[in-house]
């Protein structure tokens, strides 16, 4: 006798899968739409812009990184969670703590790279700092 669950078919798991991920891009964007008022608020526009600007390098080196690794994860850690929850939980933590240290190392740039960086673009440090700080900020988002 087997104790386990009955399947469920492909039509309902996609059609729940579906529904989770749109309910979480909904409030992704929802968030993404207060967040941008509040950084135009405490921001400038040329710093909001450098924000812009640092968000962009930074989906740029995780595109080089981790290439198509979204993708690979989800179908990994959707196919193991039934049959095994820990390889799920192990393949899903390592993802993110490679994106953790993405932006740790990206953070520690901007930030001790400040001068450097405002020398060749002739931007100020407390600029890059302060993209520093939103790297950091990723990092609750991640």
């Amino acid at each position: 006798m087997s104790s386990l669950p009955p399947q469920e078919s492909f039509g309902s798991t996609a059609l729940r899968g579906v529904t989770v991920s749109s309910a979480g891009n909904i409030i992704l964007r929802f968030f993404d739409f207060f967040i941008a008022v509040f950084m135009l608020r405490w921001l400038s526009l040329f710093e909001y812009g450098l924000y812009q600007l640092a968000l962009s390098t930074y989906e740029f080196c995780a595109g080089l990184l981790l290439p198509g690794v979204d993708t690979v994860v989800v179908s990994d850690v959707s196919g193991a969670i039934s049959q095994n929850p820990r390889h799920a939980k192990n393949t899903f933590s390592v993802y993110i703590g490679a994106l953790f240290l993405l932006s740790v190392f990206m953070g520690l740039f901007f930030f001790f790279g400040s001068a450097w960086l405002g020398s060749l673009t002739g931007v100020s440090q407390n600029s890059f700092k302060i993209v520093a700080f939103l790297f950091f900020l990723l990092l609750t988002f991640s």
